[in-house]
């Protein structure tokens, strides 16, 4: 008699088992499915040619976005090189990201590793590079254009400091 309420114990517990197995399976796909299917790229643009205005004197590193050409203006300036002018930027149909970090005699860079849309917020992942001592001092710059659609709230992601051989 306690052969059969072994075995039955025994069977019951492989079900269980094998149900825990099958819900575990289910859940993760179904998470992972929900998560992809909310991220989505998002079209951009790198400017080039613009600095940041001597008149603009930030406290902190600033992580901005700008939605208007007076508001644009007051924080930079435009530098025709070799006859070429920076891309005119559209702020009825554009937003502009502003990256710029603290002045480094390093030779800092920005490098900009994803631009994301995750439900209703914008994510702006990126890293300062720096380079070898320079006898100077660089304020790096990082402007990013996106179509106005994309003028929900974003979310500026700082990666760790990387620093290049040297």
């Amino acid at each position: 008699m306690t052969t059969g309420v072994t075995d039955q114990l025994y069977r019951a517990r492989k079900r269980f088992r094998k149900s825990v197995y099958y819900f575990l399976v289910v859940a993760f796909i179904s998470v992972a499915c929900v998560s992809a299917a909310k991220k989505e790229s998002v079209h951009y643009k790198i400017l080039e040619g613009y600095f940041v205005s001597n008149e603009f004197v930030p406290f902190l590193p600033v992580d901005t976005v700008i939605r208007s050409s007076d508001q644009f203006h007051k924080i930079f300036g435009y530098a025709t090189v070799m006859g070429r002018q920076p891309a005119a930027i559209d702020f009825e149909n554009e937003v502009v990201l502003a990256i710029m970090p603290e002045a480094s005699d390093q030779n800092p860079q920005i490098e900009l590793i994803s631009l994301l849309k995750r439900n209703e917020e914008i994510l702006v992942r990126y890293k300062i590079i720096l380079g070898q001592k320079q006898s100077y001092t660089v304020k790096p710059l990082l402007l990013i254009s996106l179509p106005k659609k994309y003028s929900n709230k974003f979310r500026f992601i700082r990666q760790h400091q990387a620093v290049k051989n040297r």
